[in-house]
């Protein structure tokens, strides 16, 4: 009898040890549920906040180009690699898709080459007024569709205040 009574206690002794773990094993699901919640929100917040400055930077770049405080080459290579980070289908802006600047693409992919800071500095007179003249068709002969495509973008994107 004494047995029997000793295993009643162990079993509910042990049973309620497995309730109480089982307990905790829900709380930290819910835990652990919230703090992904909250990761994965702020994660959206940065992710809106990423966006909304690549779209003030294309408005600012665009605009420098068209009045003609950037040289429309660089404000191309600029665009370009603010549009390839640019997530177009989160965007809900009528009109607007990425074919627009292929020229943008383009352009880029004729200036890539050039030689740039340091490499520049270090060219011969001769190589860094070729590379110039080069430049200057590029925008010449692409000067008015890439303008099209500025004032494109100063419309579609807006200063977006932090």
């Amino acid at each position: 009898m004494i047995w029997i009574i000793v295993a009643v206690l162990i079993v509910l002794v042990l049973a309620s040890y497995a309730g109480f773990l089982w307990f905790q094993v829900i709380r930290n699901n819910k835990k652990t549920r919230i703090e992904l919640e909250l990761a994965q929100k702020e994660q959206a917040q940065a992710e809106l906040k990423h966006q909304n400055y690549l779209q003030t930077s294309l408005h600012v770049i665009a605009q420098s180009a068209l009045n003609d405080e950037l040289n429309i080459s660089e404000g191309c290579i600029r665009v370009k690699v603010l549009l390839d980070n640019l997530d177009f289908e989160a965007l809900d802006i009528e009109g607007l898709d990425k074919n627009d600047f292929s020229l943008i693409d383009e352009v880029y992919v004729q200036l890539q080459d050039f030689d740039t800071h340091q490499a520049r500095k270090e060219l011969s007179d001769k190589e860094r007024k070729d590379q110039d003249r080069k430049r200057r068709l590029i925008e010449f002969k692409n000067d008015e569709m890439l303008r099209k495509i500025f004032t494109t973008l100063t419309q579609k994107f807006k200063i977006i205040p932090e």
